[in-house]
């Protein structure tokens, strides 16, 4: 089996190199400190907004929260910026993910001024979804390769289901129909892989999962694997939180592959 050789260091620098947070951050709208609370409360009900930059001396100088918003003008409630709530326009995309874990936004910087803004909402954008599907497919490319090497002479082929495999046959002869060179286990799908994984203590204890709750983090994994595929929610059935956490644990994950060197027994 031929595999691209390929590595977590080698993604994260693609990410690192062309992807910034400047590629998912929005202009962030503002209003004055003289302003009227209900009326921007009103405007930011409308917009969907539940934050606004405070512009003084055309400069941000705050930002003020739809909640807070009463009687008064801006300025009453005006909040200072926080050295923890702002982040360069250079960030890597992939840094963002646990800044948004504890955060529902976070104001973007562009040569010290505040320009923008990231939300939640702006996790579901094209560049996050790319980040997040090509973390799982690494992570598929490295379990193969756990297969192929924990179990001798295709053995892995005697643990699915006669329906799972004739599966996988189908779809190998459809590749070799279009001249396209590749093998068996290239053709079994991702909850086929988990299984194999799972079901051998010594490939769970290499990679350090042995804990009973590690095949449902798989499965769900594979949901959002599925999600992000059909260009569905991302966090349909879930939370931002769950979604962040399961993405560390993807990273957690190929680490350990990429640990175990060979995958040599």
């Amino acid at each position: 089996m031929k595999y691209i050789k390929s590595s977590s260091r080698d993604f994260r620098d693609m990410f690192e190199n062309s992807i910034s947070v400047n590629t998912i951050s929005e202009k962030l709208a503002c209003c004055s400190p003289n302003d009227d609370a209900m009326e921007v409360r009103k405007h930011m009900d409308a917009q969907d907004f539940d934050v606004l930059g405070v512009n003084d001396n055309r400069q941000v100088s705050g930002y003020v929260e739809k909640t807070n918003l009463r009687a008064g003008s801006c300025k009453d409630y005006q909040q200072i910026l926080h050295p923890s709530q702002l982040i360069a326009n250079s960030t890597p995309l992939i840094d963002i993910l646990p800044i948004m874990k504890e955060n529902s936004w976070i104001f973007v910087l562009e040569k010290n001024h505040v320009t923008s803004i990231v939300t939640r909402a702006d996790l579901q954008k094209a560049p996050v979804r790319m980040l997040l599907f090509g973390l799982t497919t690494l992570l598929e490319m490295n379990m193969q390769r756990i297969i192929e090497s924990f179990y001798a002479r295709d053995a892995w082929q005697h643990y699915l289901s006669w329906g799972r495999l004739e599966r996988a046959q189908t779809l190998l002869a459809k590749r070799r129909r279009r001249n396209e060179a590749i093998s068996l286990l290239d053709c079994i799908q991702f909850c086929d892989e988990v299984h194999l994984v799972i079901r051998s203590a010594e490939i769970s204890r290499k990679l350090g999962i042995p804990d009973k709750r590690t095949k449902q983090r798989l499965g769900a994994i594979e949901d959002l694997r599925n999600r992000l595929a059909h260009a569905q929610d991302m966090v349909t059935g879930s939370s931002w939180e769950e979604v962040i956490d399961l993405t560390e644990f993807i990273g957690f994950l190929i680490q350990r592959c990429e640990k175990i060197g060979n995958f040599s027994k």
